[in-house]
C-alpha cells in the first residue's frame, strides 16, 4: 500500500470508523453496532455505556472499538507529541476483563485476531503476543488486563474497555467493580476529551454497575440499554422466549435486559387463565373426577381462599374451581361455621379426596374433614411452588379457571427472596396460594387411595 493510500485510509478512519471495520478489516457489522460506533465518534462522546443481553454481539463491538482506537494511534506520525506526552511514555489501549483467561476468549482475542488477519496492519512493525499487540517504534500498545484496579496506576490509557463489568467482583476492596471502573477511567484523563472509557455488560440486577452507569445522565456519555434481538438481528424475541420458556426469569435478565422484572414481579409475563365455569360455583360438577382441595386462611382472619383441581385424561393439571371468603364489614372474623358448611358440601358434591393446607389456624376444621374421609396434607407454599406454576403455564401443562381476584393477586405478587413470594401492603395471595398448592400436590404427590395420616411436606 502506497503512502498516499495510507493517508487516505488514515483520513477516512477518522471520518468513518465503521468504514474502516467493514472495508479494511473486512468484518460486517450489525446495523445496531454500526449505529453505536458511528454515533459515538461523530458526536465526540467521552464514554460509552452499553448494557445489552447475552449473544447480542457486544463483545465483538467492543473488540471493533479496540481495533479502531489502536489504528487511530498507529496513523499518528508521533502519538506522544500529538497528546503532549513525554516521548518515552507508552500509550495504551487497555481491555479489562475479570481474568486474563476471559480476555483471551473474548474482546482482546477478537481484536488481536482482526489485527492479525488484516493486511493493512501488516504494513506496520507490530509485535503480537498472547496478551499484547505493540508498535515499539511509536511506543503504543493494545493490552489486556485483569480486573485488579492497581494495574492501571501509572499507565497512560488512551482508551479503557471494560468487558462484562457487572461480573467484576462486587467488593469494597481493590477488585470491586466501582474501584476498577473509577481508577481506570481516571487513567484516561491525560488525554482529555480524546480519552475514552467503554463499559459493556449484560445486567445482573437492577442496581449493578452497568445499570447504575446507564441511569446517570452525563451529556458526554453515550448510553444504550438493548435486548439481544435489537442488537443482533440473528435472534428474535420469540425464539429466545421459546428457548427459555421454562425459565422466564433468565429470559428477562439475560436477554430482555430487564433485571428489574426478575427481582420484582413473580409473574412478569401474564399467566394464562381459562374462561370457563368455576367448579366451586356449581352444585354438581363431574363427580367421576377425583379432586383435591386447598384452603388458605389469612393470618388476619379477614379472608379465606379455596381452590380445587384434578388431573385430566391427557395428563394436564386442571384447577377448575377457586373461591374466596371475606369478613363481613362489621364482623370481627370470618364465620367458621359458614366455611365448614361450604367445605362439607363441596366434599360431598365434588369428589374431594385430599385437602391441602399450610397452617393449623383451623385445627378443628381439619380434624372434622379428616373424619369425613378426606386426607389432610400440610404444605407451606414457597417461591419454588410459584416457579412450578410459571413453568407449567409456559409449557401449556396447566389450566387454571379465570377469576378476577386470582388474576389481580398473581399480577401483584413480588419476589422477596429465593424462597419467599409476597403481596403488596393491603393486598392478598390467599387464592393464589391455594392454586399453587393444588398444582404442587397434583404435580408431585400420588393421589391418596385410602385414608392416611397427616403428611408433613415442607
Amino acid at each position: 500500500m502506497s503512502e498516499l493510500d495510507n493517508l487516505k485510509v488514515a483520513l477516512k478512519l477518522r471520518l468513518d470508523p465503521t468504514w474502516f471495520i467493514e472495508e479494511v478489516v473486512g468484518v460486517e457489522m450489525f446495523p445496531k453496532q454500526r449505529e453505536i460506533m458511528s454515533t459515538f465518534y461523530k458526536n465526540n462522546y467521552r464514554d460509552l455505556v452499553l448494557a445489552c443481553g447475552m449473544r447480542a454481539g457486544k463483545s465483538a463491538l467492543a473488540a471493533m472499538f479496540a481495533v479502531v482506537e489502536f489504528a487511530q494511534l498507529l496513523t499518528l506520525p508521533d502519538p506522544q507529541s500529538h497528546f503532549h506526552l513525554l516521548r518515552s511514555q507508552p500509550i495504551a489501549i487497555s481491555v479489562v476483563s475479570t481474568s486474563e483467561s476471559q480476555a483471551l476468549d473474548s474482546v482482546f482475542s477478537n481484536a488481536r485476531t482482526m489485527i492479525e488477519d488484516t493486511d493493512w496492519f501488516s504494513t506496520f512493525n507490530l509485535s503480537i503476543r498472547d496478551l499484547v499487540v505493540r508498535d515499539k517504534s511509536k511506543n503504543i500498545l493494545l493490552k489486556t488486563l485483569s480486573s485488579w484496579s492497581t494495574t492501571a496506576i501509572g499507565r497512560s490509557n488512551k482508551t479503557v474497555i471494560l468487558d462484562e463489568v457487572s461480573n467484576f467482583e462486587r467488593t469494597a476492596g481493590r477488585r470491586g467493580a466501582w474501584q476498577v471502573y473509577t481508577k481506570l477511567r481516571k487513567s484516561t484523563d491525560t488525554f482529555k476529551s480524546a480519552g475514552h472509557t467503554i463499559a459493556i455488560s449484560s445486567p445482573t440486577d437492577p442496581n449493578d454497575i452497568i445499570m447504575t452507569l446507564y441511569k446517570r445522565n452525563d451529556p458526554k456519555t453515550l448510553r444504550y440499554l438493548l435486548p439481544t434481538w435489537e442488537m443482533n438481528p440473528n435472534y428474535t424475541e420469540e425464539e429466545l422466549r421459546q428457548e427459555h420458556r421454562f425459565d422466564l426469569a433468565a429470559f428477562y435478565r439475560d436477554y430482555a435486559c430487564q433485571p428489574a422484572s426478575v427481582s420484582g414481579q413473580m409473574f412478569p409475563e401474564p399467566l394464562h387463565f381459562i374462561r370457563t365455569t368455576n367448579a366451586l360455583t356449581q352444585d354438581h360438577p363431574n363427580i367421576d373426577t377425583l379432586r383435591v382441595l386447598a384452603i388458605d386462611p389469612a393470618i388476619r382472619n379477614d379472608s379465606f381462599g379455596v381452590a380445587t383441581g384434578y388431573i385430566s385424561p391427557d395428563n394436564k393439571i386442571v384447577v377448575d374451581g377457586v373461591a374466596r371468603f371475606t369478613r363481613e364489614h362489621d364482623a370481627p372474623y370470618i364465620s367458621p361455621s359458614m366455611v365448614r358448611e361450604f367445605l362439607e358440601h363441596k366434599i360431598r358434591t365434588h369428589n374431594i379426596i385430599a385437602i391441602i393446607f399450610d397452617t393449623w389456624m383451623y385445627p378443628e376444621l381439619i380434624e372434622h374433614l379428616d373424619a369425613l374421609g378426606v386426607t389432610p396434607v400440610q404444605h407451606i407454599v414457597r417461591k419454588e411452588d410459584y416457579d412450578r406454576w410459571k413453568e407449567l403455564d409456559a409449557a401449556g401443562q396447566v389450566e387454571v379457571v379465570w377469576d378476577e381476584v386470582l388474576q389481580h393477586e398473581t399480577e401483584n405478587l413480588y419476589i422477596v427472596s429465593e424462597r419467599k413470594v409476597d403481596h403488596p401492603p393491603q393486598g392478598s395471595k390467599d387464592v393464589a396460594d391455594c392454586v399453587a398448592n393444588v398444582i404442587w400436590f397434583l404435580a408431585t404427590q400420588p393421589l391418596p387411595v385410602t385414608e392416611v395420616a397427616v403428611c408433613q411436606a415442607f
